[in-house]
């Protein structure tokens, strides 16, 4: 988490910031406002992603991007309500996915 706060310090945007670390079930459970970016890093091979990615669609603002992590055999949807795959990238056995919400007309 602190390479987190890190980097979005460098950035200049931790002001813009809210960085979420502990279990994502609950804080989606009750989570209201939309985001920008999200990005998730679950535990391998729980069945985490695919069990929160619906709910990470319902947060996500129209437009938005939301970047997973995850390892190279998980077969992620290309759709997700309203999120569309854009682009993957494989480094060994880890799968970075790159979503995007579509924009409301």
């Amino acid at each position: 988490m602190r390479i987190v706060e890190q980097n979005c310090h460098a950035a200049g945007v931790q002001k813009a910031s809210r960085i979420i670390c502990g279990g994502a079930e609950v804080f989606l459970a009750s989570a209201k406002e939309e985001f920008d970016i999200i990005l998730l890093d679950p535990p391998y091979r729980r069945g985490m992603l695919e069990k929160i990615l619906p709910q990470i669609a319902r947060i996500a603002r129209p437009g938005g991007t939301v970047l997973c992590e995850s390892e190279t055999a998980l077969k992620l949807p290309e759709e997700c309500g309203g999120l569309t795959i854009k682009k993957q990238h494989r480094y060994g056995t880890v799968l970075v996915t790159r979503y995007e919400k579509e924009r409301e007309e």
